[in-house]
This record gives C-alpha cells, sequence and structure tokens, in this order.
C-alpha cells in the first residue's frame, strides 16, 4: 500500500479515537452514560429514558429488609420517616412465596408464574406509599392487594384508629395476603398492637359494591385501569373527598377528590404493571340488578349511639317528654306499635307476644335453635349506617369471614364482649350480672342502684344507663310517680333471665353479646321491642337475616314464610322487606316448601 495513501477506513478510526479522547477531555456527559447504562438493568435503562431516577444497586447488594430499605433511602425513593418506619415494620421477605423468597431483597417485581401475579418492585411500592400520604385514622383500600404487602405498610401508618381493605378477583391472592399478615401479626407484636385492622376478600372493583361505596379517603390500586373506567372507582372516595393513586395507561397518577366533588390529578411517574380485569358491559349490568335485589335483603344499622344516649337530659334530644310522646317516636322509627292488648296506664306493663307464653311460637326460632352461632358475631365495629347481611344466598362477594371490619369509635373493646355460649336460661342472685354492668360505660359508674327481678332471679343496674339508653326505663324514671323512685323492676314473664343479660349487655357497652344462637336472638328482639331500644332491633334484624342468607337453598325457603310472621308480628319494617325480597327471589321452593309446611305456618301467623 502507498504510504502517500491512507486507507479511508483507518482515517476514520483516527478521527473516532480523536473524537472519543476529546469527550473524555472536555467531560462529555453522553459517554458517561453510555458506559454507565452498560450496569443498569433493562427496567432501570427504561426509566432512564422515562426521566425518573434510576436505582443503580448491585441484584445481590441486599441481603435482608433493613439493607433494601437504606438502598431506598440512598436513591432518595424512601424520604418520610413514617413510610420508612412502614417499610422496615413489614419486611418483603415475609410477603413474597417461598419459591420466590431469593428475589425478596432485590429492587425488581416478581412474576409469581404459577398464581398469575406480579410483585410489584420495592421502589414503586416505596414510590406508592409516599405519594398516598396515609395517615392516622385513615380509611384505605387496596385494590388488586396481590401479597398483601401495601395493605399492610397502610395498616402500619393508618394506625390502630384506622382501617384497611383489600380487595383482589384471584382467590389464591386474597387467601396469600390473609395468610401473610396472619403470620406478621404472630411475629410482630408492635404491629399486632398498633397497626390497623386488615380486611381481604375477593372482588371486581369495577362492580358496584354496598360495602366499598363512599367508605375511603386513601385509595392504592395496584394494577393498570383504563381511563375510561376510572369514574367507577372516584365513588369509592369518602363524600369529604380523599386521594386516589392509580396507573393509567403508562403514567402512575394521583388523583384528588375535593369535599365540592372537584377531581384534580398529577403525574407521579412514569410506570407499566399488568391490567385490571375488566368485566363487560353485561356483566357489570347484572352484577347491579343483584346488587339492587340484594339492598332489598339487607338491614341498616345505625350508628352507635351509647355516647348520645348518655348526655345530660337537656342535651337529649328525639324522643323526649312522657312515655306515650317517647313510644310514639320510636315506634315512628321502626314502624312499630303497642300490642293490641297493652293497657291504658302508661306505666303498667304491656302485653308482649312473649309474655303470652314462655315457650317461642316462631318456627323459625325452633329451627334454627340448634345451631351453633358464628364466633364473633354481634354488633362488631360496624361503619354509620352500615349495611348488614348483604349480599346474596348465592355469594356474589366472597367476603371474609372477619367481613368489612369498619370500625367506629363508639365500639367497645374485646373486654366488652359476652360471650352467652353456656345456654343457661335461669340463676339468682346478682352475681351472674357483675360482669356485665362493670363493662363499657359500667366501670365508670360506681356501684348498681337498682335490679331488674324475674322469676328467682335478678340483675343489677344503674338507673342512669336504664333511662339514657331504653325508652321505657326512661319513661318509668322520669314519670315523677311514685314508684319512680323504686329501686327494684320486674320483668316480664316471658323475659328470661339469659335475654336480660343480653339486653343489659347492650345497654352497657352497644354490642350484642358473642355467640347467640338464632332463638335467643330472637328472645332479645322481642326485648328490644317491649323496652324500647331501636338500634339493638336494628342489630337483631340484621343477624336474624344473616343466619337466613347463610342457610342452605331449601332451608332457607322453608324458614323464610316465619321470619315474615315474626317482622309482621312486631311491625318491623325492614325485616319485612328483607324477607318479602328473599321469598321474591325464591318463590318456586318457598312456594314448595309453603305447600307442605301449611298447618305449621297457619299456626305460627296466627
Amino acid at each position: 500500500m502507498d504510504p502517500d495513501h491512507e486507507d479511508p477506513r483507518q482515517g476514520r478510526d483516527r478521527d473516532a479515537d480523536d473524537e472519543e479522547r476529546n469527550e473524555d477531555v472536555h467531560g462529555n456527559r453522553r459517554r458517561r452514560a453510555r458506559v454507565a447504562a452498560e450496569g443498569i438493568p433493562l427496567e432501570g435503562l427504561l426509566r432512564l429514558l422515562a426521566g425518573q431516577r434510576v436505582i443503580i444497586e448491585r441484584r445481590d447488594g441486599a441481603s435482608n429488609n433493613e439493607e433494601l430499605v437504606a438502598g431506598l433511602k440512598r436513591t432518595g425513593m424512601l424520604q418520610s420517616d413514617p413510610v420508612i418506619h412502614a417499610m422496615l415494620s413489614v419486611p418483603r421477605g415475609s410477603f413474597v412465596p417461598a419459591a420466590y423468597r431469593d428475589e425478596a431483597w432485590v429492587d425488581s417485581p416478581i412474576r409469581v408464574e404459577e398464581d398469575d401475579f406480579n410483585i410489584s418492585a420495592p421502589h414503586m411500592h416505596a414510590q406508592m406509599l409516599e405519594s398516598l400520604e396515609v395517615a392516622p385514622g385513615d380509611r384505605v383500600l387496596d385494590v388488586g392487594c396481590g401479597c398483601g404487602f401495601i395493605a399492610a405498610a397502610t395498616a402500619v401508618l393508618a394506625g390502630r384508629n384506622g382501617v384497611v381493605v383489600g380487595v383482589d378477583t384471584k382467590p389464591v391472592c386474597v387467601n396469600l395476603s390473609k395468610d401473610n399478615v396472619h403470620q406478621l401479626r404472630g411475629r410482630n407484636s408492635e404491629f399486632a398492637t398498633n397497626a390497623a385492622p386488615i380486611t381481604f376478600f375477593q372482588h371486581n372493583i369495577f362492580i358496584p359494591s354496598l360495602r366499598l361505596k363512599g367508605n375511603f379517603n386513601k385509595i392504592c390500586v395496584g394494577a393498570t385501569c383504563p381511563e375510561d373506567r376510572l369514574h367507577l372507582l372516584l365513588p369509592l372516595l369518602e363524600p369529604g373527598g380523599g386521594k386516589l393513586l392509580a396507573p393509567v395507561d403508562n403514567d402512575l397518577r394521583l388523583y384528588t377528590r375535593a369535599a365540592d366533588g372537584t377531581v384534580k390529578h398529577k403525574l407521579v411517574s412514569s410506570v407499566r404493571f399488568s391490567d385490571l380485569e375488566v368485566p363487560s358491559d353485561a356483566q357489570i349490568a347484572l352484577a347491579v340488578l343483584q346488587a339492587e335485589r340484594d339492598a332489598h335483603m339487607t338491614v341498616e344499622v345505625s350508628p352507635p349511639s351509647l355516647e348520645q344516649d348518655m348526655q345530660p337530659e337537656s342535651d337529649v334530644k328525639g324522643c323526649g317528654g312522657g312515655f306515650m310522646q317517647m313510644f310514639s317516636c320510636f315506634s315512628s322509627f321502626n314502624g312499630l306499635s303497642q300490642s293490641p292488648g297493652a293497657a291504658s296506664d302508661s306505666l303498667a306493663v304491656p302485653e308482649t307476644p312473649v309474655a303470652r307464653s314462655s315457650k317461642p311460637t316462631l318456627s323459625f326460632s325452633r329451627s334454627l335453635g340448634s345451631t351453633e352461632a358464628p364466633a364473633g358475631d354481634g354488633d362488631e365495629l360496624l361503619p354509620p349506617a352500615a349495611v348488614v347481611a348483604a349480599g346474596s344466598a348465592q355469594g356474589a362477594d366472597e367476603v371474609s369471614d372477619e367481613d368489612l371490619n369498619l370500625p367506629d369509635s363508639a365500639s367497645a373493646g374485646s373486654d366488652g364482649d359476652l360471650h352467652m355460649s353456656d345456654g343457661s336460661s335461669d340463676g339468682s342472685g346478682g352475681s351472674g350480672s357483675k360482669a356485665i354492668w362493670q363493662t363499657g360505660l359500667g366501670s365508670g359508674l360506681g356501684q348498681p342502684d337498682c335490679e331488674l327481678q324475674g322469676e328467682g332471679w335478678t340483675l343489677q343496674a344503674h338507673k342512669k344507663v336504664l333511662k339514657g339508653r331504653a325508652a321505657h326505663f326512661r319513661a318509668r324514671l322520669s314519670s315523677g310517680m311514685r314508684d319512680a323512685h323504686d329501686c327494684q323492676h320486674k320483668v316480664p314473664e316471658g323475659f328470661s333471665h339469659r335475654t336480660m343479660q343480653s339486653l343489659l349487655h347492650y345497654l352497657y357497652t352497644d354490642n350484642m353479646p358473642v355467640g347467640l344462637e338464632p332463638a335467643a336472638v330472637v328472645q332479645l328482639l322481642h326485648a328490644a321491642a317491649y323496652y324500647g331500644t331501636p338500634r339493638l332491633i336494628e342489630l337483631c334484624e340484621a343477624r336474624l337475616m344473616t343466619e337466613l342468607l347463610s342457610m342452605p337453598g331449601p332451608a332457607a325457603a322453608a324458614e323464610a314464610p316465619h321470619l315474615l310472621c315474626l317482622a309482621d308480628e312486631l311491625g318491623l319494617t325492614q325485616l319485612r322487606r328483607a324477607a318479602v325480597a328473599f321469598i321474591a327471589q325464591n318463590y318456586n321452593d318457598v312456594q314448595v316448601h309453603t305447600s307442605s309446611d301449611s298447618g305449621c305456618l297457619r299456626n305460627t301467623c296466627s
């Protein structure tokens, strides 16, 4: 080759080398970015191209949760102390399936192939928790709960006065989340004591649900929501407003709804999530129709009234004045009316269905009396105007055993629970009632100053509680007549010792006793109607409808007419509406059993 004529290719190579050296001399950023990118995993490179903060960590850089959280702090993904504490309290390794534990401390998503779901990367969990700004007392909904990590972390942030609900369309995710949280509570006493109660159940979030609507001020969505379906999620926020964090298309967006209904949103980052399962319009329409049917089979329970009832007399509103005025107010509240045989004297003991006979007259109570009541029943942490016994017999939403654990500030703690499982119906003296008047508000009232007297038994109580909580006693003790100062109050013959124990337990705690079998609930319902405790009536109605809906189809069809008779007998509008709706939906089955049991039905309703 002629030395005077250089190969053009060599000249180009030399020029490239000179240019690269010049770049190094002048600190050109492009070359350094190219070199750095060689050590960034693909997902990190994509985030870099999207203009986001990139986490450059060795895949084996973290060997435990503390090191993982420290790495997220170094990169700036974790900033606030509460979120750092939450992620330290909820180790990712405890929420990853055992087969994937070796990936738990790597900052990348995990694909659980056999169960067809993903677990988001730790930096994404951190970003979502930082963006939502969950505060103590918040009510949080985790949509697409997956392994339960976000639900557990937000429970730490919301604290013991908050509420967390997780939903997923996959039963395997619901069960995994339940197991993970249960095990965490067993290992971490601080979490067990201070974290918010968490409930998981299977549900498609696009199908309307009375259990969820308007109940939350923070919502975290863990899968991509189509933009044209986002309007179905916003009504889940409380009327007063709140925040909804959701991936929409390729953006993670934070929506904020104000109290006046206006909605604003901002872009948090560019992301790629798996998609939410979106039902067809036909599926949603059918679900809405079913929900409307189910709504007729619900019993709404009023908010706890213990604090309001115990206000000084001058502050009590509503059913004030004489007995007839109070009883009229109470009757209009729930459709009750005095029994035809009631005496004209307002202070005389009116005759009730129970007072006519010492035995229940309803087939419903006889048939269910031997069934075992589910543990934990009663007014357990219900939200205001909670809808109890919602859902069809087919179970449109498979709610967990805990159901929606949405606590109200007035709910009594577990130390106020009265377990009524021994089946005793009589007793003597006040020994059996001591635990009752010392629970709830009774613990601060000193020694009892009156007693309820039955056949061979007495129950001690406080006049202040009886007067504040039951219309019957309020009328008697406020009448100004001679017996207003009596310390002994005779109980109608038909009310057993156990029934009155249950009534007192409600008066002192605002809760139904735990473990009452249906026959005992029927008796308590009669006592609640007689003594004028509207909210206890609602709790009993709700419990009986829950029992009916939990029964096998043929058994429920046989018992529904008897429940309707009970509602008509006591003038219970909610229970009547629910029983009629059930009979209408199961008319053919009910007709078969009614025809074969017409004699029993006539006797029941007579």
